[in-house]
């Protein structure tokens, strides 16, 4: 973070996913007006944001610093993020054939020594814990506490991925106690469509179904299953230990209509006297940001073919996006551009002409919409010399909007089915005969409108992940990360294998 004072002004250059943040602070701790205060947004990666909180705190120690001294000032700090800690317990209750009765369920939540935005926390926990299946009372609980961590509401989402792991992982657990694969119990329970909720409008469950089905007879799922399944304490009939687990559930993006109405973020469009067309947004500049933008502007706006679509450098600009979190600048910020255009069109013949616009949506009946759906099959196997738990295969299929490209979405899955099994303890296979290896099928999304699937892949990897694990271990834990400390120790506890 470097800061310097020009007259009345205070320029700070530093790689933010929110400059209006730091704009606000700064200019509050100066006690000087946020015109004066020119933030310059670097270039970054954040996967695990980790320069949305870091850098206010940097700008307004370096930003008072420069004021009180006269002269420019540097300040450097290894970019970090810290996951929250959280625990969910849910108790379902299922009739004598296998179908869920009632549920219920309590989240907690400790998410670092101050508080961000607890509220948007506690919606997007709720809308991931509604099951995926059909249940005929349901009642969710979710508490949030401090701690004496770094505050870690943002960890590549704010509790929608780790509370859909629950829901996924929790399905495949009553599959087992029913002693029947989790994908036929989801074919058997997926009859009914989920209602429409105040946090997610109904799902039709056979489309979940429909699917996992495309990469079961790939991954030769249920075969697998079975055959691993017999690997238990009591009938130990090879000499080896794997595992395969199955998720599935629907993705959101951005956050809550209750947040959008309370939070204002805007971008502005302007149809030039030569015909071109400027967008001006906080959000950084990407290849797949411009690429989807372009797209969607000329597809909403009959221009000539001498016309230009310019995304304006947003260095020192006064415009508030919002933060670039929760894949709002992919997935939500498109509609609200297209919506855009649509009113620029009306007025075309009136060049120049600008339009402010809102980059999120605050008229949706409950506070998220989806945004795509997903399965995913992990196969893992048990090192049984060091322990670790090693993936050998993985499987997705996405339902996708026309308007994503193949090579944008099969990387997005990738990183983020990668980044995820890390941080869960996985090692990956680097066998010759059987390297590891990801298989992606995609599929159009039926319902319209874009699709963002992110923020479902992290958590639908980690319920197959830990699913797989517990078919190679039953007395694995419940918790991630693994490690081969607790894998060693759940391994002797249960007698080992010779």
């Amino acid at each position: 973070c470097e800061c310097w004072q020009e007259g009345e002004r205070v320029h700070i250059e530093v790689p933010a996913q929110w400059p209006a943040l730091i704009r606000t602070n700064v200019a509050r701790l100066l006690d000087m007006q946020e015109v004066n205060v020119i933030v310059h947004q670097m270039p970054y990666s954040a996967l695990y944001d980790e320069y949305l909180i870091q850098p206010v705190i940097l700008s307004a120690i370096a930003a008072l610093a420069a004021v009180k001294a006269g002269l420019p000032v540097v300040l450097t700090d290894r970019a970090f993020s810290v996951s929250p800690r959280i625990e969910i317990n849910r108790t379902t209750k299922c009739s004598t054939e296998g179908k869920p009765v009632s549920e219920e369920c309590r989240m907690t939540a400790w998410l670092g020594a101050y508080a961000v935005d607890d509220a948007e926390f506690i919606r997007q926990s709720l809308t991931g814990l509604l099951p995926n299946y059909p249940v005929k009372s349901f009642r969710a609980e979710v508490s949030v506490k401090r701690s004496r961590s770094f505050p870690s509401l943002f960890f590549s989402g704010a509790g929608y991925s780790d509370a859909l792991f629950s829901t996924e992982r929790h399905a495949t657990m009553i599959a087992d106690s029913f002693e029947t694969p989790p994908a036929k119990w989801k074919e058997y329970v997926a009859s009914a469509k989920r209602p429409f909720t105040d946090y997610m409008p109904s799902a039709d469950l056979r489309q979940l179904a429909a699917l996992t089905a495309e990469i079961e007879q790939e991954s030769d799922f249920n075969r697998k299953w079975a055959s691993y399944a017999t690997q238990t304490d009591e009938y130990d009939l090879f000499s080896f230990t794997r595992g395969i687990g199955l998720a599935s559930g629907c993705s959101i993006s951005g956050f809550s209509t209750s947040h959008n109405k309370e939070y204002s973020a805007q971008a502005k469009i302007t149809l030039t006297e030569k015909h071109n067309i400027t967008l001006l947004t906080s959000f950084p500049p990407s290849d797949e940001f411009s690429s989807l933008v372009t797209k969607t502007i000329r597809s909403e706006i009959d221009m000539g073919r001498d016309s230009d679509v310019i995304i304006l450098d947003n260095d020192g600009t006064m415009t508030d996006s919002g933060a670039d979190v929760l894949e709002r600048a992919e997935g939500h910020f498109p509609i609200q551009l297209a919506a855009a255009c649509g009113r620029l069109n009306l007025q075309k013949d009136e060049a120049p002409v600008s339009i402010v616009f809102d980059c999120d949506e605050k008229l949706v009946p409950c506070e998220f919409e989806q945004r795509g759906m997903a399965g995913i099959i992990i196969e893992t196997k048990l090192d049984n010399l060091s322990f670790d738990p090693v993936v050998l295969e993985a499987w997705v299929c996405a339902s996708s909007c026309q308007e994503i490209p193949d090579l944008y979405l099969n990387s997005m899955i990738r990183r983020q089915l990668i980044s995820t099994l890390r941080d869960c303890g996985a090692k990956f296979s680097s066998d010759p005969q059987r390297p590891f290896r990801i298989n992606i099928v995609r599929k159009d999304w039926p319902q319209g409108g874009l699709t963002s699937l992110a923020s479902a892949v992290r958590g639908l990897t980690k319920a197959a992940f830990l699913s797989a694990m517990k078919l190679c271990l039953s007395g694995l834990d419940q918790r991630l990360p693994l490690d081969a400390q607790s894998v060693e120790k759940a391994y002797r506890q249960t007698g080992g294998r010779q």
